[in-house]
């Protein structure tokens, strides 16, 4: 068993409420949960409730069914110890320093790779 189980899925018919009370039920105890899939993977209330009952060390969440969540969400409104053992983030976990440059150079690279070298873009997105 993984003592840090993180998520990074889809939102789909099969990855739906993939992590419920079930799935946090066979993790280890003292193991951490890190949602940073999208919001409906994990069952927000079973993931408080594991957290409210200490079966769990902690979580992070980067995502939420409901964005931004409401004041009767169930991981906002931990107390006590529970919400000292999670951490939250507004889904910009990947926006950094490094990743907003690694993007401009890639950026100016196709640029130069069209303007100058006279070559096709890469990475175009297709029309939906």
């Amino acid at each position: 068993m993984s003592g840090i189980v993180t998520l990074h899925v889809p939102l789909t018919p099969t990855t739906r409420m993939l992590i419920d009370s079930e799935a946090l039920s066979r993790m280890r105890p003292g193991a951490v949960l890190v949602q940073a899939s999208r919001g409906g993977v994990v069952a927000e209330g079973a993931l408080a409730a594991r957290l409210r009952e200490g079966a769990l060390a902690g979580g992070a969440v980067d995502v939420y069914a409901d964005e931004p969540p409401d004041a009767h969400s169930p991981l906002p409104t931990l107390t006590g110890e529970a919400a000292e053992q999670v951490l939250f983030t507004p889904h910009i976990a990947g926006v950094t320093r490094q990743s907003t440059a690694r993007l401009s150079r890639a950026a100016w690279d196709n640029v130069y790779r069209v303007i100058v070298d006279g070559l096709p873009p890469l990475n175009v997105a297709a029309p939906p």
